[in-house]
């Protein structure tokens, strides 16, 4: 599959995201659950073979559908079976959730012109 070319960004854009305080927004205010979704990244990675840098997870076909569908199955999964997803290493729905809702974003941004 070939790599993506690395965007460069404008002056005022890179001056701007010097400025987002991105420890503090996400880790600071949300340590457990950025573990967790850790968590899920690296069952993910081993579940599917691929080393835990590798981006092709951008690079699945109608990828934002597929993570929109993820999510979808793992809140009705939630509901029906309870907070743990015994197929998956006792991981949490949630964090599985959150992990898609996290690629989807990703996905978008990453395809999006403005960033």
């Amino acid at each position: 599959m070939p790599k993506k070319k690395k965007k460069t960004l404008s002056k005022a854009t890179a001056a701007k995201y010097q400025k987002i305080p991105v420890f503090q927004g996400t880790i600071g205010r949300f340590p457990r659950a950025m573990r967790e979704i850790a968590t899920v990244s690296v069952f993910g990675a081993n579940k599917h073979q691929v080393p835990m840098g590798d981006m092709s997870y951008l690079d699945v076909p109608d990828a934002e559908n597929v993570y929109l569908n993820a999510e979808s199955r793992h809140l009705v999964a939630e509901v029906i079976e309870g907070p743990a997803n015994h197929e998956d290493g006792e991981l949490l729905h949630k964090a599985q959730k959150a992990w898609n809702a996290l690629a989807d974003l990703e996905v978008y941004l990453s395809n999006s012109t403005e960033t």
